[in-house]
């Protein structure tokens, strides 16, 4: 084995031939020198192997290594090469050409988005095209039954309870980073927090083994665990799908009210005789003078009603909201 760095593969190779990488993992260095040294120290195999290889580091997903086989089917002469190295690893290999594709999945605290920033700050200069490949879900994977109880990021604090992180430069690491902060707490107080996988799954091993309570990770490899579809749905997405279900439909029941008063009174809506707030008002403008009262109290009923449900329905957002829930 040669390291990749060598002059004759310099030379040899262009951008549309790269071969099998093995990493090596430096354990010191902040975390974009700890990105740069870890493609640094990237080695690849014979150039026997490098024609028809389509070169991928960065992010681990499932969804690579099914597109793997799948490259692999269409094709006997293609390969698709992988290398968890990290988000910000894969930006990093972009911009010294060490790769085709760079996953990545990185939260910026400051825009609330993904990747953008990163690729702005990181590949300015690099011509590239920037694909959304999957939408994933993630959260904290425990074992089926959930033995500790573990229900928030709070809950990492907790003594007993055994975290597995992912490696500096992950982008779940940053994101679990920022929802420490968010809870305004500290990650030294997280068990398990300097202990560092590679991959979702194989924080899930971690998890299903028993050598750690809880990790975070992608529902892909939740499901690695035992967890079936429907423990999932009903334990885990509907009490979170619920809240904004229900507050939606509040703010939307004053929205339907405006709507048909507004409907009404322009003489679009439900047509006499029936009774609408809206049909009450048009008919009250023309005693406005002589009998206001036909026109301020359908007003002010339709005003205090619309009023009520918006409070409600921001109140029961701040009830169902699990993170002001726990700050309370």
């Amino acid at each position: 084995m040669e390291r990749f760095n060598d002059k004759k593969y310099l030379e040899a190779l262009d951008t549309r031939k790269f071969g099998r990488r093995l990493i090596h993992l430096p354990v010191t260095g902040s975390t974009n020198d700890y990105a740069a040294e870890l493609i640094s120290n990237t080695e690849v195999s014979g150039l026997e192997d490098i024609d028809g290889t389509l070169v991928v580091l960065g992010s681990h997903d499932n969804t690579i290594d099914l597109l793997a086989t799948m490259l692999r089917r269409r094709d006997h002469r293609l390969r698709l090469s992988s290398g968890h190295v990290g988000s910000l690893g894969g930006l990093m290999a972009l911009r010294q050409g060490r790769a085709h594709l760079g996953g990545s999945h990185m939260l910026d605290p400051e825009t609330n988005t993904y990747n953008v920033p990163f690729i702005k700050r990181y590949l300015a200069e690099v011509p590239l095209k920037l694909v959304n490949l999957a939408w994933r879900e993630q959260g904290l994977m425990v074992s089926p039954g959930n033995p500790k109880e573990i229900r928030s990021i709070r809950d990492l604090i907790r003594p007993g309870v055994r975290f597995i992180n992912r490696q500096r430069g992950a982008g779940t690491r940053l994101l679990l980073d920022y929802l420490l902060q968010e809870e305004g707490l500290d990650a030294a107080h997280v068990d398990g927090y300097t202990r560092e996988e590679y991959t979702h799954m194989a924080v899930a091993v971690n998890v299903a083994s028993g050598t750690a309570d809880v990790g975070l990770g992608i529902m892909a490899a939740a499901k690695a665990l035992g967890i079936g579809n429907f423990r999932i749905i009903f334990r885990h997405m509907m009490p979170n799908a619920v809240a904004p279900v229900l507050v939606s439909a509040t703010i939307g029941i004053a929205s339907a009210i405006l709507t048909e008063a507004g409907l009404s009174f322009l003489g679009f809506g439900v047509p006499p005789p029936h009774a609408t707030w809206g049909n009450i008002l048009s008919n009250g403008k023309n005693f406005i003078f002589d009998a206001p009262w036909l026109t301020f109290i359908p007003g002010i009923t339709i005003l205090i009603v619309v009023l009520s449900f918006n409070l409600f329905g921001e109140g029961l957002r701040d009830v169902l909201n699990p993170k002001l829930r726990e700050r309370h």
